[in-house]
């Protein structure tokens, strides 16, 4: 079997130094003979080396709960629908109004002394008639009273006419009436409306919580073998190496969980109705008509009327006997022209009369707008589930043991296979020497962290290492 590199240079130095930070894990069961144990058989030139073959674990979940289950209580409140509710604020009634009567105005006139040619006796101004026997008796004198003309006088004996005064009554203004209207008359009330009804609400106390620490077991203490230090540990003469027994205690992990400290509750509250006040005013009375009638009006005048023609009685070129001719009034007969006495007056015409105009008065409402429930406020439950968290917990399968492991030594490594080893280990991030081919501390250290990165046999230049490193030398 060939000579392994020296101490100082390779394994020996490696795995001699390797107590500074490396805890290599051995069953409590190994013994030093079993540590000890027979060297392999090997060819010429192959070099083995005892290594530290690390246990293995495998990783296992476990649940622990964190919170308890509970509920959660939903309060859905009442549910209202909006509705419009018409109210009478004043009924239906009529009003009236009273339209005058319209009125125009009209001439109007009265022949209060009738005009006429007549004859008169006494001149010319004269106002006595003349008598037909006077004018036959002037035509009988000669005179053709068909051709006298106005201003023409004859001598006369008179005896007047007999004249009648009559008190005539003239319209001046027609009859009509005036027009009044008795308004509406209405009585003041109060209505109450609904405008919610009576329901239920829900006052709820929601779940409370408390905080509680638990601990988990992740990892049961154990006791490992661990590389000692100095001549007093040494248990393997043969190959100088020294393990000590290290004690090393469980790991728990501490977590918070939330367990139900008051559970909820709901307390039903009945809520009262709601109403609303109006003022009405109800029909007491309708609109009325009153009509009052205006009498026509006159104005009463003298109205003179003949109702005898007078008598006359000539006496030829002398007066005659006044017993029997009657005054002899020793003018002359004249044909007067007299105009007639006409008086004037301005009437007052009913044009429209008066009337009364009817009209209905709608009601007055009011949209109020109201409430109507739906539905009554309910409650509901809802579980809340427990919460669990989940840890990983690892479980060693297989105890950490020491096996003898064919290694590189001097009569199997070269320079290019340790410039090799160190670019491998360069190429994967770990810090190399500055000396490439040449063994020094820094290598030891850059493959004994790769072996622990890579859950390899430590204890020497493996041939397992050089195969991860994807090395074939």
């Amino acid at each position: 079997m060939g000579k392994p590199i020296p101490n100082k240079q390779f394994v020996s130095a490696t795995f001699a130094g390797a107590a500074i930070s490396v805890a290599l894990f051995v069953p409590t069961t190994v013994t030093a003979n079993a540590i000890a144990d027979v060297l392999p058989e090997a060819e010429a030139g192959e070099c083995y080396a005892k290594v530290l073959v690390p246990p293995s674990y495998k990783t296992e979940s476990i649940e622990s709960p964190v919170s308890e289950a509970s509920e959660n209580i939903l309060v859905v409140p009442a549910k209202f629908a909006d509705a419009t509710e018409r109210v009478v604020t004043k009924e239906a009634s009529t009003t009236i109004t009273a339209i005058a009567p319209e009125y125009e105005t009209a001439e109007t006139s009265v022949v209060v002394i009738e005009g006429s040619t007549d004859w008169v006796r006494g001149g010319i101004e004269s106002n006595m008639s003349a008598s037909k026997g006077d004018l036959t008796e002037i035509e009988s004198a000669g005179h053709d009273l068909s051709k006298a003309k106005p201003g023409m006088c004859f001598y006369e004996h008179y005896k007047p006419a007999t004249i009648q005064k009559n008190l005539e009554k003239i319209l001046i203004t027609e009859a009509s009436e005036t027009l009044q209207v008795v308004p509406a008359s209405f009585t003041s009330s109060k209505k109450e409306i609904v405008i919610k009804p009576k329901s239920n609400k829900y006052l709820t106390k929601p779940v409370t919580f408390k905080t509680v620490q638990e601990k988990v077991l992740i990892e049961p203490a154990k006791s490992v073998w661990k590389k000692g230090e100095g001549l007093v540990q040494k248990i393997d003469n043969v190959t100088g190496e020294i393990m000590c027994r290290v004690e090393i205690p469980a790991v728990y992990k501490e977590f918070s969980k939330q367990v139900v400290e008051k559970a909820p509750v709901a307390t039903l509250i009945p809520v009262a109705q709601a109403t609303k006040s109006f003022d009405i005013s109800l029909l007491e009375q309708d609109a009325q008509e009153v009509r009052e009638p205006v009498p026509a009006t006159f104005e009463t005048v003298e109205v003179f009327k003949t109702l005898g023609e007078p008598t006359y009685s000539w006496a030829a070129d002398a007066p005659g006997d006044d017993a029997q001719m009657g005054e002899h009034t020793g003018k002359v007969v004249c044909l007067k022209e007299t105009l007639p006495v006409v008086k004037k007056f301005e009437q007052t015409l009913v044009k429209t009369p008066g009337r009364f105009e009817a009209k209905e008065v709608e009601a007055v409402y009011e949209d109020v707008t109201v409430q109507k429930l739906v539905s009554d406020a309910v409650i509901t439950r809802t579980p809340i589930p427990a919460k669990s968290q989940t840890f990983t917990k690892t479980i060693k399968t297989a105890d950490a043991r020491l096996e003898w492991r064919p290694v590189l030594c001097e009569t199997n490594v070269s320079t290019d296979a340790i410039s090799s080893i160190q670019k491998a280990l360069g190429e994967r991030g770990y810090e190399m020497g500055k000396t490439p081919g040449v063994i020094d501390q820094d290598m030891f250290n850059a493959l004994e962290q790769f072996q622990k990165d890579e859950n390899l046999a430590q204890g020497g230049l493996t041939l397992s290492t050089i195969k991860a490193l994807g090395l074939e030398l």
